[in-house]
């Protein structure tokens, strides 16, 4: 089971992640580090939903 806040935590993560990427100096950067803040999120709903169910 994850410590408390640590959904938080992942989520300002993948949030400040997303920002950075979308600098309009890197554009083909950005695509990349979208993809791994959604995944990076999507981990973190499924570990706390799993989380949820004990």
């Amino acid at each position: 089971m994850s410590a408390p806040g640590t959904g938080q935590r992942t989520r300002d993560e993948a949030r400040d992640r997303l920002a950075g990427a979308l600098s309009p100096d890197n554009p083909a950067a950005a695509v990349g580090m979208i993809r791994q803040a959604a995944s990076t999120v999507g981990d973190a709903r499924l570990t706390a939903g799993t989380a949820s169910m004990r």
